[in-house]
């Protein structure tokens, strides 16, 4: 199984984490109504170079279903 962004978010590079990001979206954004949040909370030492790639993908795809 491929991991997912959660999965990700601790371990891969800043980059992973935004392919990541954008394949998600890309999978579920089909019917207009994704709506992104966390599951569980973010662990303590996960670098903040990934949470931030997380953010500005998501920040970047905002519109993403509208174009």
């Amino acid at each position: 199984m491929k991991r997912k962004v959660h999965a990700c978010l601790f371990s891969a590079s800043p980059q992973e984490v935004r392919e990541k990001t954008k394949e998600t979206v890309q999978k579920l954004e089909y019917n207009r109504g994704f709506i992104f949040a966390a599951s569980h909370h973010i662990q303590p030492d996960t670098p903040d170079e990934n949470i931030l790639a997380l953010i500005e993908t998501l920040d970047n795809l905002g519109g993403l279903a509208y174009e």
